[in-house]
């Protein structure tokens, strides 16, 4: 309660703000400005990141798995079911990504292989914006890294804001993307193998719609972030002198 005092006090004398989304700018102190992506200095937005959706007899869909290390324990429980329980035509089609703990490495690669459907676990990916880039699909947290790189990219997600995260962050990211028409929100509380299931079904099955969703993700992103960010600030400092 006294930092949030604190807060509240310092924002009485604010000369501007900076946010992610335009649906958050609503006031002449507030600036859009993005979020950074976290990508590699070599990585490049549009070399090689073509938005490919059809599913089709020999061809092998992505679906990146991306799950923040905090939040990766129930991707590893639940998502290995899911996929499983999906038609066989698209298991055999499917390609999954994914992080997982280093103590979880063992029995997700077990269910995968069980389940007849190719995957590549790690505990860590050196170029997850590559192999997001690669995907038809993204599951995954909703923190504001990987949404930043879902809509730098362009790619159609499945978004499962972690519980309890600071200022419900997570679930107002979100929010903001499905409302854009980039992703679908799904709540962990609501998560049940069937619905899951059913929505990825929905989703591999119509490349229409995924299509559709990665040009909706891609419109919101700010590949410029860093660059509008200094701008603003220069532009503050600028009124500021004057």
């Amino acid at each position: 309660p006294v930092e949030a005092l604190r807060l509240e006090a310092k924002a009485a004398f604010v000369d501007a703000r900076f946010v992610r989304f335009q649906r958050d700018a609503g006031d002449p102190t507030t600036n859009l400005a993005g979020n950074r992506p976290a990508f590699s200095p070599t990585f490049s937005f549009t070399g090689g990141a073509r938005y490919t959706a059809e599913v089709t007899e020999g061809f092998a869909a992505w679906a990146q798995l991306d799950a923040s290390y905090k939040g990766a324990r129930f991707f590893s429980d639940a998502v290995p079911a899911v996929l499983a329980a999906l038609p066989e035509s698209m298991r055999r089609n499917l390609f999954v990504t994914q992080q997982a703990r280093d103590e979880d490495l063992a029995r997700v690669e077990q269910a995968y292989a069980a389940s007849g459907i190719r995957a590549n676990v790690a505990a860590f990916f050196k170029n997850l914006p590559e192999e997001m880039a690669k995907a038809s699909l993204v599951i995954g947290r909703a923190g504001a890294s990987t949404v930043a790189e879902l809509t730098v990219i362009g790619r159609p997600s499945i978004l499962v804001p972690l519980p309890h995260a600071l200022d419900n962050d997570q679930l107002n990211n979100a929010r903001r993307v499905e409302a854009a028409g980039g992703g679908v929100l799904v709540e962990q509380k609501d998560i049940t193998t069937e619905a899951l299931t059913a929505a990825i079904v929905g989703l591999l099955a119509d490349p229409v719609r995924l299509a559709q969703m990665a040009a909706a993700a891609k419109a919101i992103g700010k590949p410029d972030a860093v660059v509008r960010l200094a701008d603003l600030v220069e532009e503050l400092m600028g009124r500021r002198r004057s």
